[in-house]
């Protein structure tokens, strides 16, 4: 994937009807051992028209009128499987040609940005290359002439300068790819699964030596063969028709040749007679175990079963990997069971982090014995009931969304490509709804029976030669051994005093809920950092009246998903749920809120999970750079000064004792200090009964409520370095930062906009010269980061490790020319104005969305039509108010700049940067 930075509603779904409805009322714990309905499955519909040029390109139209909003997809059936021998690699090189310009614009992203396009990203896998945007209706025109320009007239704009700084694009990808924790898994597992030959056995990112390879002329010859109409089909969905849709396309791609017929490569789904077992180590914190087989392809009957099957091995908290090893004996932090699946074969994939302390043998023979239990006694029809449910539920709150990656425009292009249906979707959800028990142990008998990948990954570690070696002079002696529509804003309040804030979103029959409390990362303990984060964590692990099983299950059955976590200022739990079982649901989310029950168990269970997530992020560059940074910007004692990661520490985590969690929970998250926000499918009228039923009689204690000291944080007196010794790393994180002279409260829109020019977007400065320009980064990028109190400014770039001095140095250059002699230009401007105008409509067209936007009003202070009076600001900024802005908020010469990366490679080069450095371990 090309563009995107790296990040999850997992849900579920059922309707409860007539009497099952009524009886709801009476007992809300009481719901049915039943998968999803017919009716519910029928309800999911996505109504379109379709047609095909002359040329081949197919196209398909879905109208939707919600917001003024047209997304477009474009799918080129081509993708790593495609390429030969030595060109490995190639697709996702073109993917980033595609947005280059083309022969009659300069700039891909430039007209687009202006005209407020959302959502702009291309994407490769082994099967399909795809390039996405959602834009105003208004804007169709020109997204269409985009698209085509770059079909039909791209060739003209490739040479060898292209080439190379795209190339060392890609080479940087992979690196930063490469240097994640488990970065090196994908390559081993490819080659165990596929043999010599097949189109899967390789990456899609290639290898360095076939992008060093590339030649022009092969660049050419590949566009010329495969990103042509006929190998495509073209998505436009939203406010739009057939009627108006046909003559734009034909306008625009109809004079473009068909390329020539394809000869696809084949790809087999490969079968193993016996288990293959490889050890490997990496730099990571945690061993993890994997199990993988090939299976068949995403159109075959037979992989939904397979799905199911693989989640309720290891698919979540209720699954039997995460009751037998996380849970119970306490083996594993952590469990994930999925299909990955592509057009001609899938990947049935297990995987298991041992828990520190534990023998990876251990849970390597606990989890073989687990499959085999499973493929022994097959699965219960409660369990496929609640799997099929989370999967049809979860493509229901995916359809809110017209455009981006999993939206109504990409469901019907991934049916087009690879059925030649785009309703294909429908026989998808049929067959997860038709899954029964014998029908998924049948598929997993045949499939995982036999010839698993079975791979084991262990830390590294630091290795280092001893000082003094044996004694070599003898032998050893032998021993044994559209300008924003916001949704109306009402307001209720609970008896107790909880205020509850309200919008509607009638698109899905779907309710989101969150109870916010006034807490976040801000209010973990100084004493013992990771309370806070501890408490949480724990919400939904076990209540006076269900245990951590039995919430987990209830939640699968009702179709809700419930989630909690914290920002800088805030900590909330969240909900999505099924409007036909709101109330048993908000029952369910209320007692998760008010009775943790904070069993020791469970306890010492997610200590041990939260100790593994520390270790793990003390290997992750950017994870540990973040934990690094804020206390050196607003100093310890200060309640943003705590690793922004929001895990505490693990002196913190291991000291932690119940009664630290239940004081946590009776000083921060209580009545008087919360607000519920719902929007969805549902009114106040008809919600606020069952809030009252839930949390009306929520008492808040007699302790005090909680507190958050702030004082002032000065700006660095001059700027410094710390550098992060991580021997081995093959690239280099950057993260610089300051603490800003504004608040959250203040509401700097022209601070935020005027980083837009310097930054906080694909087209700004710093990445179009680290990325663009040099090819040193993959991306990088600054922001100003939304905080109540004192914002921080800071800055992130990955990149490789011999440029690691010269990007900072080219980093500062850029702060420097944006407070003199660069000042924003007219096009700048122009750019961020209208991009952020025209944007406004899909920024909020999810519920999900326009809750957290009434979530950050309140604790911002915002009037409830900001959203709606955010265009006319936008319009009314200049140039001057960005460059002043700019002058008098950032100062390149009052920065603090963590760098993670070899010592022995770029603290050399960083002396010459004549800043103090100073040299930390990563542990």
């Amino acid at each position: 994937m090309a563009r995107t930075w790296l990040a999850i509603l997992v849900a579920g779904t059922m309707l409860a009807s007539g009497s099952a409805a009524i009886a709801a009322k009476k007992d809300k714990r009481a719901v049915a051992t039943a998968g999803p309905s017919p009716e519910l499955v029928a309800s999911v519909d996505i109504p379109y028209e379709q047609f095909t040029l002359a040329n081949g390109l197919r196209v398909v139209v879905h109208t939707d009128r919600k917001v003024p909003i047209v997304a477009t997809s474009l799918w080129y059936h081509v993708g790593s499987k495609d390429e030969p021998e030595g060109k490995t690699g190639f697709a996702h090189l073109f993917e980033h040609f595609m947005f280059e310009g083309s022969e009659h614009v300069k700039d891909y992203d430039k007209p687009l940005e202006d005209a407020g396009a959302t959502g702009m990203n291309g994407s490769t896998w082994f099967d399909r290359t795809n390039y996405v945007q959602t834009v105003p209706t208004g804007a169709l025109d020109l997204v269409l002439f985009l698209e085509s320009d770059r079909m039909g007239h791209l060739l003209g704009t490739l040479n060898k300068e292209s080439l190379d700084q795209q190339r060392g694009v890609v080479q940087n990808e992979k690196r930063q790819g490469d240097n994640e924790p488990y970065g090196m898994v994908e390559y081993e597992l490819l080659k165990a699964l596929f043999p010599e030959g097949h189109g899967y056995r390789h990456s899609t990112i290639g290898s360095m030596a076939d992008l060093t390879a590339a030649s022009l002329d092969d660049v050419k010859e590949w566009f010329k063969t495969w990103n042509t109409p006929n190998n495509a089909v073209l998505v436009l969905a939203g406010d739009i028709d057939v009627a108006t849709a046909k003559p734009l396309v034909e306008k625009y791609f109809g004079d473009i040749p068909a390329g020539p017929p394809v000869n696809r490569m084949k790809a087999n789904v490969p079968e193993h007679e016996n288990v293959r077992r490889q050890i490997m180590q990496d730099r990571v914190a945690q061993a993890r175990i994997y199990r993988v087989w090939a299976v068949p392809g995403r159109t075959d009957a037979v992989t939904p079963s397979l799905d199911v099957a693989a989640a309720i091995l290891a698919g979540g908290n209720s699954s039997r990997f995460y009751n037998d090893l996380v849970r119970d004996k306490k083996l594993a932090t952590g469990v994930r069971g999925y299909v990955q699946a592509h057009e001609s074969a899938s990947f049935f994939q297990l995987e298991a982090d041992v828990a520190p302390g534990v023998d990876p043998k251990l849970v390597d023979a606990r989890v073989d014995a687990l499959v085999d239990q499973f493929l022994a006694e097959g699965p219960t029809a409660d369990e496929v009931a609640r799997v099929a449910t989370r999967a049809v539920s979860g493509t229901i709150r995916g359809l809110e969304q017209v455009g981006g990656f999993g939206g109504k425009a990409a469901t019907l292009a991934e049916g087009a490509l690879y059925a030649g249906d785009p309703g294909f979707y429908k026989v998808e959800l049929g067959r997860y709804a038709a899954a029964t028990p014998a029908g998924v142990l049948a598929a997993s008998r045949r499939w995982i029976n036999d010839g698993a990948y079975a791979l084991t990954v262990l830390p590294y570690g630091s290795p280092q030669a001893a000082a003094t070696g044996a004694d070599r002079s003898k032998l050893p002696v032998v021993t044994a051994g559209k300008d924003l529509d916001f949704p109306e804003v009402e307001r209720a309040q609970l008896s107790n005093g909880i205020p509850v804030v309200f919008a509607r979103r009638a698109t899905v029959p779907v309710v989101n809920l969150s109870v916010s409390f006034d807490a976040g990362i801000a209010a973990d303990s100084r004493a013992k950092p990771g309370v806070g984060n501890l408490t949480m964590s724990l919400l939904d692990e076990g209540t006076a009246k269900r245990s951590a099983l039995e919430i987990a299950e209830e939640a699968e059955r009702l179709g809700a998903s419930i989630g909690m976590g914290s920002d800088v200022d805030s900590s909330r739990v969240a909900m999505s749920a099924l409007k036909a079982n709101l109330a048993p649901s908000i029952d369910l989310w209320a007692d998760i809120v008010r009775n943790p029950a904070f069993q020791p168990a469970e306890i010492e269970r997610l200590r041990g999970i939260t100790l593994a997530r520390i270790d793990n992020e003390l290997d992750q560059p950017q994870a540990l750079a973040l934990r690094v940074l804020p206390p050196l910007l607003y100093g310890t004692g200060h309640p943003y000064g705590v690793p922004l990661t929001g895990s505490g520490t693990p002196e913190g985590v291991r000291a932690a004792t119940r009664d630290d969690l239940a004081a946590y929970h009776a000083t921060w998250l209580r009545p008087d200090n919360a607000t519920i926000f719902v929007v969805g499918d549902t009114s106040l009228a008809e919600v606020t009964p069952l809030l009252e039923e839930a949390f009306g009689d929520w008492r808040a204690p007699a302790s005090p409520k909680g507190s958050k000291r702030f004082t002032t944080a000065a700006a660095p007196p001059a700027s410094r370095i710390v550098l992060i010794d991580r021997p081995g790393s093959p690239q280099s994180f950057i993260l610089g930062g300051a603490p800003l002279p504004v608040t959250g409260r203040d509401d700097p829109l022209t601070l935020f906009a005027a980083n837009e020019v310097l930054g906080g977007s694909f087209l700004a400065r710093i990445n179009s010269n680290l990325r663009e320009t040099k090819g040193w980064s993959y991306g990088a990028y600054t922001s100003v980061r939304g905080a109540v109190e004192q914002m921080p400014f800071m800055i992130q770039a990955p990149v490789q490790t011999d440029k690691t001095a010269d990007s900072i140095k080219d980093i500062v250059a850029e702060l420097r020319a944006y407070r003199g002699p660069r000042l924003t230009t007219p096009e700048e401007l122009n750019r961020v104005i209208q991009g952020n105008v025209r944007s406004l409509p899909s920024s909020y067209e999810t519920a999900a969305a326009v809750l957290g936007s009434l979530e950050r009003n309140k604790i911002y202070g915002r009037p409830d039509d900001y959203q709606e009076k955010l265009s006319d600001r936008y319009r009314a900024q200049t140039a001057a108010q960005f460059d002043a802005a700019i002058k008098q908020y950032i100062d390149p010469d009052q920065l603090v700049w963590v760098v993670v990366g070899d010592r022995a490679k770029i603290e050399a080069e960083l002396k010459t940067l004549g800043l103090p450095i100073e040299v930390r371990s990563a542990r």
